[in-house]
């Protein structure tokens, strides 16, 4: 026998073992595999729709968020459990209705007889759409909801119960007297076309339909006051439920047609996807804004900010009495709502900690959530909420609580119904019609934040001034106009198409101070709303859609705007070329100040390593057996979600980066006096989140519970972590307050000027 023949005996041989194993030890596992498909596979729809709902409440951080409805002040428990457990019933009898119906379908009348898989899965599903509700509650309640175990056990009962009713209905029926009004199945045979549905079926389908045109309606006409009745949980599981027999109405044609309709409608969607998209940033509404053109530029603003606090004085530079002026420059990181309350937190209590703080704040960057408390705190100082003081830090004419309560009054109202009504009602919708028109949830979302700027303001004096819809520019205000302050604005966006930032700012974006940076006014040559303006920083991946942009007078389209943690997600970099030109331009003018950074972040796993100074800087960059061991690299499927984990974590990174090097800027001004010359003892300081000891971590979406909240304000008088938020208020109201007297000499030769506290 020659070589080769004994090679293919033996492949051969090995194979037939194979073969073997797979029918002996492989084929008892697929079995009941096959076996579950075929339940599956009638009632696909009902459990796709559970299966997507599920991981939506349970899997995603938005989703954990959904149950914070019950922990709303202006709503009662008991009607928002009312109001949920009604939705997620909605849901479950949908699901098992529409279930049973495609068995019919696939299978006859009969198919339930003697096989309890299929009588059985039906009700699996409505009980499933209760578990899920019960596991979001219980997940809601390590997030900060009171009483969420109470609330999961109810969801959980009324579950049962529900299922139990399903079970026991025709029984029960027959000897309440009713008959087999309750029994759905007609007889024996197979309905082989949509016209075999019973007259019952058609009624429940064109009544379900009916009902989702009138939410389509109420959503669009008030998606504000529809998302926050309901609430985002009970919401999203009513859409489920408008869903669910549309789908199931779908599939039973195409298996009457054997035409594939739900595919042919998706690529349908697709297709027109470059005419559905109702995503276009919107024009500012009224007038009183200032001519975008108009805007001044940081050399411009730097007069500005000195013809406010007292100019230069006679000579043009300081005397051997004066003293180096604070001037504040805020970077403030993104994370949705968290980072917007936390942003309000840091600048309400620096606010009631130094009155006055406003017109010594020269400049915000702002990043998504970032860029919501900013926009709240700009508008609020618009409407002249900051006391009247005679000195900084001095005697209030007024409330120093006033523009605090505003801010946290308005960012502590649910945010996540509204955007998830508009989601899954005009959103969706739009998305098979060629013509985008219909409102859509990134602008249902900037109405919420105004809705609860109005209700935080209620009926007080100074609400009037401009709110979030009205214009950018004239709620930002010209820096230094009428002879008050208004701190610069830099909200930072993400231009999708080139990723680079998109700033909205009330000062002009060039290149010689930011570099490879767009402007946003003068790419679409229009103002657009505070709202929208914050709006375009903090478009959260998926929760808010990427923008359209487009420009004024020929229509031209230029791009799409994302949310600025796209970039680098701290507001850091932008922050970073603002107060290095600044500084520049008072040295020009003979000003010798004491810059003042601060760094606000949100990310409560931000490790020790990425801490700048401070505790941290002691730390080991390094820390294998630590820090990197904790965070569990990524194992299972990498090679397809690796590059995404990489690019997503990129951008942490960049606004880490950019952060650390603001503290090494100001370490190295403290030790190189001559290359900022006019910048004395620089301060830097940040003011970081943390999860706290029980291991709860503030949610990162729309949506906060009471306690997290008031964590938060909590989380400002004491220690985060390696951080202490204490010492650095501390560290800035103590540089606001004792004046640093400075002296200044100009070099003869080169003409410089140098700055040096005694």
């Amino acid at each position: 026998m020659s070589f080769i023949a004994v090679i293919r005996d033996f492949l051969w041989s090995v194979l037939v073992r194979i073969d073997v194993f797979i029918d002996r030890v492989l084929g008892p596992l697929w079995r009941p595999l096959r076996y579950l498909w075929s339940i599956i596979k009638p009632s696909r729809f009902s459990a796709f729709t559970l299966l997507a709902g599920g991981a939506l409440l349970v899997a995603t951080p938005q989703g954990r968020e959904l149950a914070m409805r019950f922990d709303d002040d202006d709503v009662s428990t008991f009607q928002a459990m009312a109001v949920f457990l009604a939705c997620v019933g909605w849901f479950a009898f949908q699901a098992w209705y529409w279930a049973r119906i495609a068995f019919y379908f696939e299978q006859g009348y009969g198919h339930r007889q003697g096989d309890k898989g299929r009588k059985w899965a039906p009700r699996f599903y409505a009980g499933a759409a209760f578990g899920f509700a019960a596991w979001s509650l219980y997940i809601a309640g390590r997030g900060g909801l009171e009483n969420a175990t109470i609330l999961a056990l109810i969801t959980a009962v009324t579950g049962l119960a529900f299922v139990v009713f399903l079970v026991i209905r025709v029984p029960l029926a027959e000897r309440l007297g009713f008959g087999g009004s309750l029994k759905s199945e007609p007889g024996d045979g197979q309905p082989t076309a949509f016209a075999d549905l019973s007259p019952v079926s058609k009624a429940w389908l064109t009544g379900s339909i009916l009902f989702a045109l009138v939410m389509l309606g109420l959503v669009i006409w008030n998606p504000v006051g529809i998302g926050q009745w309901f609430g985002a949980a009970s919401i999203a599981f009513l859409a489920f439920g408008h869903i669910v027999p549309v789908g199931s109405a779908l599939i039973i044609r195409s298996r009457e047609t054997g035409a594939p309709i739900i595919m042919s409608f998706l690529v349908f969607a697709g297709l027109i996807s470059a005419w559905s998209d109702n995503h276009a940033v919107a024009v500012a509404k009224g007038d009183g804004a200032p001519d975008f053109t108009q805007r001044l530029s940081v050399d411009d603003a730097v007069d500005a900010w000195l013809a406010v606090n007292g100019g230069v004085g006679p000579t043009g530079a300081p005397g051997a009495g004066d003293t180096a002026r604070p001037v504040i420059f805020v970077a403030t990181a993104g994370g949705g709502l968290r980072a917007a309350y936390w942003t309000a937190v840091v600048m309400g209590e620096l606010q009631k900690a130094c009155p006055g703080v406003e017109r010594h704040v020269f400049s915000i960057s702002g990043v998504s959530g970032g860029s919501v408390g900013a926009a709240v705190y700009a508008t609020s100082l618009h409407n002249g909420m900051a006391p009247a003081v005679s000195e900084l830090c001095g005697a209030v004419d007024g409330s120093a609580e006033d523009i605090r309560t505003q801010i946290l009054g308005t960012l502590s109202d649910e945010f996540l119904g509204p955007t998830v009504a508009a989601m899954f009602y005009p959103d969706l919708v739009q998305r098979f019609i060629p013509w985008g028109f219909l409102p859509d949830r990134g602008g249902a979302l900037a109405d919420a934040w105004n809705s609860a700027w109005h209700k935080a303001c209620g009926a007080g004096a100074g609400c009037g001034a401009g709110d979030l819809d009205a214009p950018f520019l004239k709620v930002a205000g010209t820096p230094g106009a009428g002879g008050g302050w208004q701190p610069i604005l830099l909200l930072n966006g993400t231009h999708q198409e080139t990723g680079k930032r998109l700033i909205a700012s009330n000062i002009k974006v060039t290149s010689d101070v930011f570099l490879d940076a767009f402007d946003m006014h003068a790419m679409v040559q229009h103002d657009v709303s505070m709202g929208m303006a914050a709006l375009n920083s903090a478009r959260f991946t998926y929760v808010s859609p990427a923008g359209r942009l487009v420009r004024a007078g020929d229509g031209e389209g230029m791009g799409h705007v994302l949310d600025g943690g796209y970039f680098e997600n701290y507001g850091a970099v932008t922050s970073a070329e603002i107060a290095r030109a600044a500084v520049k331009a008072f040295e020009k003018r003979g000003v010798a100040i004491r810059p003042i950074l601060i760094q606000i972040s949100s990310d409560p796993d931000l490790p020790a390593r990425d801490q700048p100074g401070g505790a941290a800087a002691d730390v080991e960059f390094l820390s294998y057996r630590t820090d990197l061991a904790a965070e569990k690299p990524g194992g299972i499927a990498n090679e397809v979600l690796g590059p995404l984990w990489g690019i997503l974590n990129t951008r942490t990174a960049r606004g880490v980066l950019a952060n650390k090097t603001i503290a090494d800027v100001v370490d190295g001004l403290k030790s190189d006096p001559h290359r900022f010359p006019a910048a004395i003892d620089p301060v830097f300081v940040h003011f970081s989140m943390c999860a706290w000891t029980d291991g709860r971590k503030p949610p990162l979406g729309w949506a906060m519970s009471q306690r997290t909240r008031k964590d938060l304000e909590e989380m400002i008088g004491g220690r985060c972590g390696d951080n202490d938020n204490a010492a650095s208020m501390a560290t800035v109201i103590e540089a606001l307050k004792s004046p640093l007297p400075v002296g200044c000499v100009s070099d003869t030769p080169s003409g410089a000027l140098f700055c040096q506290s005694p």
